[in-house]
């Protein structure tokens, strides 16, 4: 039941999806003797958590997740003739921080949310296939990504609860990256490298169900 004209949430949610980073410009780099070349990463990520929302008046609300995914993308890094499959794996906390919209109707609720998404990410590490081809080590940081989404809400028929099933897709981009080279790979004289493992892109679906007051 709502709380006069605003209704608070706490919701679970799920969620799995694709993360990204393209091909940077250019793509071959040197060090000392050491030549190289690198590709875009791409992959799985998988996660879940807790959602909180304020919403007024039924159409406008407020809503911060709280997302632990595990997130793994693999590419294609060439040192010296030697050619690996590296997998860049990472955990990380996710923080969306989302204005949302919603059309309130009897229903099925349509939604649009958008804000930013704050990453926390775990310490990372990189795999290589086949073992030794290539030495990589992945650098991790704090970043922001602008995220979007659509989706839709359904309330379930229960007299005595509000609760809530939902669904949405969302896409989001890391605020203030690049493709240049220098972003995505640091070579070291050893002919080592270290891996930019922050995303430029994500794709997400999320289903939620919540509890509403």
């Amino acid at each position: 039941m709502a709380l006069g004209p605003v209704d608070l949430g706490v919701s679970v949610l799920g969620a799995a999806g694709y993360v990204a980073l393209d091909k940077p410009s250019p793509s071959s780099f040197s060090s000392g003797a050491s030549r190289g070349e690198i590709q875009g990463f791409g992959g799985l990520a998988v996660g879940g958590g807790l959602a909180l929302e304020a919403r007024l008046l039924g159409f406008l609300g407020l809503e911060i997740d709280g997302i632990f995914s595990r997130d793994r993308g693999r590419g294609e890094v060439r040192v010296d003739g030697r050619e690996g499959q590296v997998t860049l794996g990472q955990s990380a906390v996710h923080v969306p921080i989302l204005l949302k919209g919603v059309l309130p109707l009897p229903g099925l609720r349509p939604f649009l949310v958008a804000g930013p998404e704050l990453v926390l990410p775990l310490p990372a590490k990189a795999e290589v296939e086949p073992a030794g081809a290539v030495r990589a080590v992945v650098g991790t940081a704090r970043y922001t990504m602008l995220t979007t989404g659509v989706g839709a809400e359904l309330k379930l028929p229960l007299p005595s609860l509000d609760l809530r099933a939902s669904f949405s897709l969302r896409g989001s981009y890391r605020l203030g990256s690049s493709s240049e080279l220098s972003e995505r790979v640091t070579p070291l004289g050893s002919g080592a490298l270290i891996l930019d493992g922050r995303w430029r892109y994500q794709a997400l679906a999320t289903a939620a169900i919540g509890l509403f007051f």
